[in-house]
């Protein structure tokens, strides 16, 4: 009896081993369908708990902008908080992890941006403007590229000559 689950834990196994993990594309792509659904959100924050993101800055980066995005479609202002939190030191720990990844600094720049000011979460927004405006010519992910020319764009964050550098692609 013992020998058989022992069997059939380690076929179980590895096939969890097999599937293919997110691409970082399909990641950002769920991130901002969960920005805007519930649903999703809660989709997107329970894989999250359930990957190893241990050694990963960019996971552990969007790990912390799930459990940001439940505190924003939270009702419930002490869960809010306590997302929120969650997620900002997930976040920060991401950045202290990979401090030179753009997509994180992005990551964090728009979070900090958008941010109650009574949180008092807005000491990195001229730092990580300047890693994102910096590192935009090295950044060869065109997804990443996209998403972020867009935001900085509309966002009404940067100067003339930043917004003439977003345009010219």
């Amino acid at each position: 009896m013992i020998k058989s689950l022992v069997i059939l834990l380690s076929v179980f196994a590895t096939n969890l081993a097999t599937v293919d993990p997110l691409t970082i594309n399909e990641i950002r792509a769920i991130f901002y369908k969960a920005a805007e659904d519930n649903d999703v959100a809660d989709q997107f924050f329970e894989q999250f708990e359930v990957l190893n993101t241990s050694n990963n800055g960019t996971l552990i980066g969007y790990h912390g902008m799930a459990h940001l995005l439940l505190a924003k479609h939270s009702w419930n202002p002490y869960t809010k908080l306590e997302y929120f939190y969650s997620g900002k030191d997930l976040l920060e720990r991401s950045i202290v992890v990979d401090p030179q990844n753009v997509e994180l600094r992005f990551l964090r720049f728009c979070v900090q941006q958008n941010a109650p000011f009574f949180l008092g979460y807005d000491d990195n927004l001229e730092e990580d403007k300047q890693k994102i405006v910096y590192g935009w010519q090295t950044i060869t992910d065109l997804d990443l590229k996209r998403r972020i020319r867009n935001y900085m764009l509309s966002a009404d964050c940067c100067d003339q000559q930043e917004l003439a550098m977003f345009n010219s692609k």
